[in-house]
């Protein structure tokens, strides 16, 4: 597993990499093919998958109009996968509150992750208000909840308290 920013969408020719895992989509949707193109070396076959959130749907439009193909993989089929075909839906209601309460609890007590996560956080809030002038049409700040936003980064804070602490 690698983590790094849109920096590794360009000028790296990694062998055997087969997904490319977007938590946000690129300042430029011209830049997505740049990161997907991650996995599609020497002819091969690759995979990316998109986290977008409802209030970005119309992200996808853009890149059908530069020509990327897309298939659409729900939600429910990832929490299917991750808590077996026969879970109930309490069941992976369940599992997902117990995994955000454990990585919440850790980021709390570990003040080195709780900082880092935090940081992460702002620069996620700076790098969206940056999308180009095409993107903030779809995506635009104003859009987030940040509450939830920050519940992503395994934050319990708010995120005016948040903001306040990094300012520090």
């Amino acid at each position: 597993v690698l983590l790094c920013t849109d920096i590794a969408a360009r000028g790296l020719n990694l062998d055997g990499v087969h997904w490319v895992v977007q938590y946000d989509p690129p300042q430029d949707h011209s830049e997505y093919v740049h990161r997907v193109g991650r996995t599609a070396r020497l002819g091969q076959q690759g995979r990316a998958l998109l986290f977008l959130q409802p209030s970005e749907r119309g992200y996808l439009e853009l890149l059908q109009g530069a020509g990327v193909s897309l298939d659409e993989l729900k939600f429910a089929s990832v929490q299917q996968a991750l808590c077996g075909r026969n879970a109930t839906s309490r069941d992976v209601y369940m599992t997902e509150l117990a995994l955000q309460k454990q990585l919440e609890s850790t980021v709390a007590t570990e003040p080195l992750l709780h900082g880092l996560a935090a940081g992460a956080y702002q620069s996620f809030l700076r790098a969206y208000s940056a999308h180009s002038k095409a993107e903030k049409r779809v995506l635009h700040v104003s859009q987030l909840h940040l509450g939830h936003l920050a519940k992503s980064f395994a934050l319990q804070e708010t995120p005016s308290l948040i903001s306040r602490q990094q300012a520090k």
